[in-house]
């Protein structure tokens, strides 16, 4: 790329155009680092799924009314969250990150407990704590490589939107005319 390309890049109207065409929006090692958002899809559909397999086993336990109400309203927002987050809605993730996160504080200390009590029961809240624990743990990477990146960006498009004035500048200089 020469000068007089550098310098019509700099143009307002061209702009979106060199940076479509010259700029790598992510590099292959930059992508290699950040964990894939099909893992934070693949494990909310193991979570929903999960939590449906479940449903059966603790109505079981259910003493009464009001508790198969509960675990009802409880499966309904779990799921409800669930697929918004997969439909990529904006916070659902963090929401069910957040669910996922205080559900795991709830269960984690009551595990030994249900050992003693139940071995198949306890195993299915182990189970649905590791999966819960994995999601809110990729969440986290996830949405904190995905910041780290776009402060990357934005810092670096700064860098470049100065070296372009300062190009359009010396360009005007010269008598090139950019308008060809």
């Amino acid at each position: 790329m020469d000068m007089k390309e550098i310098a019509r890049a700099s143009d307002v109207v061209d702009r979106n155009r060199f940076f479509a065409e010259y700029l790598p929006i992510q590099t292959e090692a930059d992508a290699s680092h950040l964990p894939p958002g099909r893992t934070v899809t693949a494990l909310t559909f193991a979570i929903c799924g999960w939590s449906l397999i479940e449903a059966p086993f603790e109505c079981g336990a259910s003493s009464g009314d009001t508790w198969l109400l509960e675990l009802v309203v409880a499966k309904l927002i779990i799921i409800a969250v669930g697929v918004a987050a997969i439909a990529d809605v904006r916070f659902a993730r963090g929401i069910f990150a957040f669910i996922c996160g205080t559900s795991v504080l709830a269960i984690a200390p009551g595990l030994p407990f249900e050992f003693k009590h139940s071995v198949a029961i306890s195993l299915l809240s182990l189970i649905e704590c590791t999966g819960k624990t994995a999601f809110v743990i990729v969440f986290c990477t996830w949405a904190d490589a995905r910041t780290q990146a776009i402060r990357v960006m934005s810092s670096s498009m700064r860098g470049i939107g100065r070296r372009m004035e300062t190009t359009s500048r010396l360009a005007g200089l010269m008598g090139w005319n950019l308008d060809e």
